[in-house]
């Protein structure tokens, strides 16, 4: 993943189509609350967001595999270009 966030004409390719994507289920009515259209500024830090859910906060398989995420040479690489949340 991290090479994508390298490569500027992939990244820009990627921008466009989430933009696009987003814009068209918006206006379908998909997703509410939203204005658009959205504009992606294309020079901003890509950001991640993780979202987890309908996980057992007492089960410790979670944190496990998060560790190991951390852990792993790619995410330490995908920091450095991303804002990872």
């Amino acid at each position: 993943m991290a090479n994508l966030f390298h490569d500027p004409q992939k990244l820009q390719t990627s921008v466009e189509q989430i933009q696009s994507l987003f814009n068209q289920k918006t206006e379908l009515g998909l997703i509410k609350g939203a204005t658009w259209p959205i504009v992606i500024e294309p020079s901003a830090k890509p950001e991640i967001i993780l979202v987890l859910a309908n996980h057992k906060p007492a089960s410790t398989v979670l944190e496990r595999e998060l560790g190991v995420i951390l852990a792993l040479q790619e995410y330490k690489e995908l920091k450095q270009v991303c804002d990872v949340q």
